[in-house]
C-alpha cells in the first residue's frame, strides 16, 4: 500500500491517506508535533528545538520523556504507513515522498489546534501571521467598509536600526501577533503577501538606539485605503540587562498599538457609541465599542454592550465573545445591576463554558472565566488557576494580572495581589484600561493598609474617569477612616452624583454593598463611617 499521505494545514487540521482515511491522531501535542515538522523547509526538526516549543515550562528530562511518548503515539496511528516517519537521537522527519501538503485553502492556519504551552502559542501566533488570511488577489475588490466583518491589519518592520533595536523591534512584533490574534476580531496578513492590497490597517514598527541601553521604540499607524495616518507613538525602552521577551516596557507600548489598531472605524458619540448606522461598523469597532461599555460599568452601557455581544454571537459565535459576555455579566453581579438569582448564574455559566470550550488558550477568555468564577462563584482556587493560566499564555495581557489580583485578594495573599495589580497598572499604562488598574492597585493598598497610596491611585481612577463607582465608594471609607473631612465630602458628593441612591447608612448597614474588601477593618471602618455618617446629618 503506498503511504503517501495528505496534510491540510489551514481551516481544520487534516490528515488523510489515499483512500480518505483519517490518519490525524488524538493527542494535541502529537498534532502540534506534526505541525512543526510540515512547516520546516525539510521537513525536520532538531528534537531539542521540538522539546522547547512543546513543553517550555518542563525540566529537560520531562522534555525528553514527553516527546518520547508523543512519537509512540505518532508511531502507533502511522502504523498503516510505514516510512513516513523517522527519527535519531538529534533530529525527527518526515520523509518528503510520502507527504502531499495541500496549500492555497482558505481558512486561518490550524484553526482548531490549541495546546497548553505559551512558546508553542507564540510560535502558532507568528505562523498564522504569515500564513493566514483571505487571497489578497481576490480581497482587492473588497469596499473600505467591510460590515460585520474583522479588520484586515498587516505589521510592517523598519529594519533601518542597529541589531539591538531589531531585536526588540522582532519581540515586539510577536507580542502584537499574539495579542491581535487574541482579540478574535482581527484578520492577520503578511506584508510580503499584500501584492498591491492595502489592508485596513498597516502598523510600521521602529527603533533608534539611545544612550545608556536606552531604544526609543516607535509605531506609525495607517489606514492605507485612505492613505491617512491614524496614530503614532513613542516609548523609550529600557534594555540593559532586560530580556526582550520579558521586557515590560516594551509590552506596554504594545498595549497601546494594540488599541490604537483595534479602535472603532466609526464616529462615537460622549458614551462611546457609534454615530450612524450599524450596519457600517466592522466586527472589530463593534467588539471594541462592547468592551468600552462593559469597563464603563454604567448599567445602560453594560446592557448595550451585552445586546451587543449576543448579536455578533448569533453570527460568530467566537469564544472570546463568550469571555467578553461572561465579564459584562460578573460586573452586573458585582454592582447589584441585576439581581443575584439563577437566571444570572445560569447565564455566565454557559457564557463560561462556551468561552473555554474554544478559547482555553487565550488570556481574554481565561481572564473574564476567571473573574466569574472568582466574583459570582465565589470559587477562589478555581478562579486563581485560570489566572495563572491566564498570565502563562500572554503575560503583557494587563486584564490578566488584573483576574491575578482580584483572585489573590480573596485569598488573603495581599502582598502579591498588590505586586500583580502593579504589573496590570504598568501594562495599562496610557490605555483605556489603565483606570481599572488604577483602582485596583488602590483597592489592593487598602488591604495592605496603606492609606496614602490607596488614596492616590484612587485619585488617579477618579480623575481619568469621573463617574467611576468603585474607586468613589473606596475613597469615601478611606476618608473616613483617615478622618479628612474635607476630601470626605467631595468623594461622597461625587458618589451620591453618580450613584443615586447612595447613602451612608446604606454603606454601614447593607452587607453586600460593594466595599467588601474594606470590611476587613471590622469595627474601625464601621465606627469611622458612623461617625462620618453623624457629621454628614448635621451638615
Amino acid at each position: 500500500m503506498d503511504a503517501r499521505l495528505e496534510f491540510r494545514l489551514t481551516g481544520s487540521f487534516s490528515i488523510r491517506d489515499q483512500d480518505g482515511n483519517s490518519a490525524l491522531p488524538s493527542g494535541s501535542k502529537t498534532r502540534a508535533l506534526i505541525a512543526l515538522l510540515l512547516t520546516s523547509h525539510d521537513l525536520s526538526r532538531p528534537r531539542a528545538w521540538i522539546q522547547d516549543l512543546l513543553w517550555s515550562t518542563r525540566g529537560s528530562d520531562q522534555k525528553a520523556a514527553s516527546l518520547r511518548q508523543c512519537l509512540a503515539e505518532l508511531r502507533r496511528t502511522w502504523t498503516p504507513y510505514p516510512g513516513v516517519l523517522h527519527a535519531d537521537r538529534q533530529r525527527i522527519w518526515l520523509d518528503p515522498s510520502t507527504v502531499q501538503i495541500v496549500t492555497q485553502q482558505p481558512g486561518i492556519f490550524l484553526e482548531d489546534l490549541s495546546i497548553r504551552d505559551p512558546a508553542f502559542n507564540a510560535w502558532l501566533g507568528l505562523q498564522r501571521l504569515q500564513n493566514s488570511g483571505p487571497d489578497p488577489r481576490a480581497a482587492v475588490a473588497q469596499p473600505a467598509t467591510r460590515s460585520g466583518q474583522k479588520r484586515q491589519i498587516a505589521i510592517a518592520i523598519d529594519v533601518g536600526h542597529d541589531q539591538a533595536g531589531l531585536d526588540l523591534v522582532a519581540v515586539g512584533h510577536d507580542i502584537l501577533v499574539q495579542m491581535l490574534y487574541e482579540t478574535g476580531t482581527v484578520d492577520l496578513l503578511r506584508p510580503t503577501a499584500l501584492d498591491g492590497h492595502r489592508p485596513d490597517r498597516l502598523m510600521t514598527l521602529s527603533a533608534m538606539a539611545q544612550p545608556d541601553g536606552v531604544i526609543q521604540m516607535r509605531c506609525v499607524l495607517e489606514a492605507p485605503k485612505t492613505a491617512h495616518i491614524l496614530w503614532t507613538g513613542q516609548k523609550p525602552v529600557m534594555t540593559r540587562g532586560v530580556d526582550p521577551a520579558g521586557n515590560a516596557g516594551l509590552m506596554s507600548f504594545c498595549n497601546q498599538i494594540l488599541e490604537a489598531a483595534c479602535r472603532p472605524d466609526v464616529p462615537l458619540d460622549l458614551n462611546g457609541q457609534a454615530l450612524g448606522a450599524s450596519q457600517d461598523v466592522d466586527l472589530t469597532s463593534q467588539t471594541s465599542m462592547a468592551i468600552s461599555s462593559i469597563f464603563s460599568i454604567r448599567s445602560d452601557l453594560l446592557q448595550s454592550a451585552i445586546t451587543t455581544l449576543e448579536t455578533l454571537l448569533a453570527d460568530s459565535p467566537q469564544p472570546v465573545l463568550y469571555g467578553w459576555l461572561a465579564q459584562a455579566y460578573t460586573i452586573q453581579y458585582v454592582e447589584r445591576y441585576r439581581p443575584a438569582d439563577a437566571e444570572l448564574r445560569e447565564r455566565c455559566e454557559a457564557a463560561c463554558r462556551e468561552a473555554l470550550a474554544g478559547g482555553g488558550q487565550n488570556s481574554n477568555v481565561l481572564a473574564a472565566v476567571a473573574n466569574a468564577r472568582t466574583n459570582i462563584n465565589h470559587n477562589y482556587l478555581a478562579g486563581l488557576q485560570l489566572a495563572e493560566q491566564s498570565i502563562k499564555c500572554n503575560v503583557a495581557n494587563p486584564l490578566a494580572w488584573w483576574a491575578y489580583s482580584n483572585a489573590l485578594q480573596c485569598v488573603g495573599r495581599s502582598e502579591m495581589a498588590h505586586r500583580a495589580a502593579c504589573n496590570a497598572q504598568l501594562l495599562a499604562d496610557a490605555t483605556q484600561l489603565q483606570f481599572w488598574a488604577d483602582f485596583q492597585v488602590s483597592l489592593t493598598a487598602a488591604l495592605l493598609g496603606d492609606t496614602a497610596t490607596a488614596i492616590e491611585n484612587g485619585e488617579r481612577s477618579v480623575a481619568l474617569v469621573p463617574d467611576f463607582r468603585p474607586p468613589l465608594r473606596y475613597l469615601t471609607a478611606l476618608y473616613a477612616m483617615d478622618g479628612d473631612t474635607d476630601a470626605l465630602t467631595r468623594s461622597t458628593a461625587a458618589l451620591k452624583a453618580a450613584e443615586l441612591d447612595f447613602s451612608m447608612t446604606q454603606m454601614i448597614e447593607d452587607i453586600d454593598y460593594p466595599i467588601g474588601m474594606m470590611r476587613r477593618y471590622g469595627k474601625d471602618l464601621t465606627r469611622a463611617l458612623r461617625n462620618a455618617a453623624g457629621e454628614s446629618d448635621q451638615t
